[in-house]
């Protein structure tokens, strides 16, 4: 799918099309990852079911944009921008230098706006909050005190939507759901890790320093 610009007739793009226009957004930031990414990409360029006012910003993290993708999409040979490239800011996070030295300029030939750097590690929640904020968020390992996350005061909440069929009117209608002290402790639970392998290195580190044996 992601490798042909043509309209989503069938699969995941044409359910992820229609879960999208489903939601009414308007203004949204989108956060995508991995190949996900390059599906999103095309339903932009394509226009499918999705208007300018509809996302104002897409964020791409640790995109991964097989070659396929780059020749089916995202190659420009007539030199014009299609469907709403000029029309969002696109700010991509790459994994590595490498990865952002070979993907960058062709993700900019479709999308010029946004911003972009590298952000490496594996995409977790802190990553994330990094990714949509702009603000670094260093592991942490005492308790959650939500006047830490950055350093303008604000609080981030997370949310679950739904889009489900009323049992009663038939009619698709959205639910949703308060998941901010879940991903707090999802959160939590990550930084303990993190810390806890920092340990084990200087452990080890310091054994192999330590006074060789005769």
């Amino acid at each position: 799918e992601n490798s042909k610009l043509e309209y989503c007739k069938s699969g995941v793009g044409k359910a992820t099309a229609r879960a999208i226009e489903k939601l009414g957004l308007s203004g949204a930031t989108v956060v995508t990852t991995g190949k996900a990414c390059s599906l999103f990409m095309k339903l932009l360029i394509t226009a499918e079911r999705l208007k300018p006012k509809d996302i104002s910003r897409l964020v791409m993290l640790h995109p991964d944009i097989t070659p396929a993708a780059v020749n089916g999409l995202l190659v420009r040979r007539g030199g014009k921008i299609k469907g709403y490239g000029n029309a969002l800011e696109v700010d991509v996070y790459f994994d590595s230098q490498k990865t952002m030295d070979k993907r960058l300029s062709i993700v900019r030939g479709s999308f010029p706006k946004g911003d972009a750097k590298v952000l490496d590690g594996k995409p977790t929640l802190a990553l994330l909050t990094t990714a949509i904020t702009g603000v670094e968020v260093a592991p942490a390992t005492d308790v959650f005190d939500p006047a830490k996350i950055d350093d303008v005061g604000k609080s981030i909440h997370f949310g679950e939507l739904q889009v489900i069929m009323h049992s009663v009117s038939k009619q698709y209608i959205h639910a949703s759901d308060d998941i901010t002290s879940e991903m707090h402790s999802l959160w939590r639970r990550q930084a303990a890790d993190v810390a806890a392998r920092e340990a084990k290195k200087d452990e080890e580190a310091a054994a192999a320093d330590g006074v060789p044996l005769a």
